[in-house]
């Protein structure tokens, strides 16, 4: 079983799809990385809204559970 990666190595990740193709997407099992389910919910969104903020993206949750991050505009 491989090791679950990082917030940090998340993070690199998102933002490279962003770079690339305008936007980058954590699915479910991605957002247990960035948000531990140990979080609240308020909690969890919260940290959503923080990345993006400090990376400069918008970002926007999908209806099957995935967020979506972009650059503005996109």
């Amino acid at each position: 079983m491989p090791a679950r990666p990082s917030v940090k190595a998340q993070i690199s990740q998102i933002r490279r799809n962003v770079q690339v193709d305008g936007e980058g997407f954590a699915t479910c099992e991605e957002l247990r990385v960035l948000c531990p389910h140990e979080l609240t919910f308020t909690r969890q969104l919260k940290r959503i809204a923080d990345i993006a903020r400090q990376q400069g993206w918008s970002f926007a949750f999908l209806t099957d559970g995935s967020v979506r991050f972009a650059t503005f505009g996109n």
